[in-house]
């Protein structure tokens, strides 16, 4: 019923069409033309009036032919990262991968080829189902923005399921919150060989400050970074400001607020060791941080209709499914904050974000059979 040939010349066709962040106007034409082909009723909404992209997220709905049972939610994400251009992809076997000097794709192009290759099925065969809706969105590759923006009001479904992940016998239930975190450090400017000493370097003050951190893995639940550091205009001038942009993310908010507060105490208790006085006035390296909820956690228990039915569904099909928590957020934890319990499944993609991604052309068969069994089995 599911067919592989189909959803591999799907797959291929969909990573062929360019589609990075804020510009997914080609692939989403493109998916609403194959939803109303499929017998969705399509609408956007206006993300990408916010975001500065091209299209909104994308809702498809199609009609039960049993209205009774719940409607179930089916969401992947339209964007890529880069470089995600001219993709030229080679397939060996059961493998398909990038042979250009980009990504492949496979996050999320999988996810949306198992959802329409779902819907396929739907079509042709005698089915008793409840009605479905699929969201596909923009920009969740750079901070889940099409996410954020999406109005719960378009969709009925209460519970879903986010095609996002490697392993398709792999059920994401937990996954963390995160801050992003941003320190702006303000020194001196100086000539840096005529009067260095009537300068304080941003960049040195920031330095000192990062020093004390506890960075990288901080607990089997924690993790935190400093990912990006912009200061300084020349080799010459004793840098009067610094930028630093990180992050921090936790399963346990308790823990997530713990570190987030030890990373801006290291800037606090550094910034007050460093004045110079001028001409007999006195100056002060000073700082200001800004601290932003990412998204909020995911944690669904394995009783949540999402869970037991993703659980059933694999068990009908002779796998033996298991319930993961994942250090990365994504959609799911967006329309958690939305009221939408939605788990996450994985379609096959290895390596994303690489040059090295590939994709198991097997598991994004055996993601699509769970999904046609999830709609099977939701009572």
């Amino acid at each position: 019923m599911i067919s592989r040939d189909r959803m591999l010349e799907e797959f291929l066709n969909l990573i062929k069409i360019d589609s990075i962040s804020k510009k997914e106007g080609k692939i989403g034409k493109y998916l609403i033309d194959k939803l109303k082909k499929l017998g969705l009723a399509v609408k956007t909404d206006d993300a990408h009036k916010k975001v500065g992209g091209e299209i909104g997220n994308i809702i498809g709905y199609l009609k039960g032919t049993d209205p009774g049972k719940p409607t179930i939610i089916f969401n992947a994400h339209m964007d890529t990262v880069t470089p995600g251009e001219g993709i030229k992809a080679v397939v060996e076997d059961d493998i398909v991968r990038s042979v250009s000097d980009t990504i492949l794709a496979s996050d999320d192009k999988s996810g949306i080829t198992a959802i329409l290759e779902v819907l396929r099925c739907l079509k042709e065969n005698n089915f008793s189902y409840g009605n479905i809706e699929v969201v596909f969105t923009i920009c969740e590759e750079i901070g889940l923005k099409g996410a954020k923006s999406f109005d719960p009001g378009l969709v009925k479904g209460k519970f879903g399921f986010s095609l996002d992940s490697t392993n398709p016998d792999k059920i994401v239930v937990k996954a963390p919150a995160a801050n992003t975190i941003t320190f702006k450090v303000e020194g001196r400017s100086a000539h840096a060989g005529m009067a260095p000493e009537q300068g304080i370097n941003a960049i040195y003050v920031a330095s000192k400050a990062i020093s004390k951190m506890r960075l990288g893995r901080i607990d089997d639940e924690t993790t935190a970074n400093l990912g990006i550091i912009n200061g300084g205009i020349a080799r010459n001038i004793v840098p009067n400001f610094v930028e630093i942009k990180g992050e921090a993310r936790s399963h346990n908010l308790e823990k997530l607020e713990t570190q987030t507060k030890h990373m801006e105490e290291c800037f606090k208790s550094t910034i007050g060791n460093f004045k110079v006085k001028v001409d007999n006035k006195e100056y002060r390296a000073s700082y200001k941080v800004d601290v932003q909820r990412e998204y909020n956690p995911i944690k669904l228990s394995d009783d949540s209709l999402p869970v037991k039915l993703a659980m059933e569904s694999g068990k009908a099909l002779g796998r033996k499914m298991e319930t993961i928590a994942i250090g990365g957020g994504s959609d799911a934890n967006i329309f958690g904050e939305k009221g939408i319990q939605m788990v996450v499944l994985g379609t096959g993609m290895n390596k994303p974000h690489t040059k090295e991604e590939y994709l198991v052309i097997s598991d994004m068969v055996k993601a699509a059979e769970l999904l046609l069994k999830i709609v099977e089995l939701n009572k």
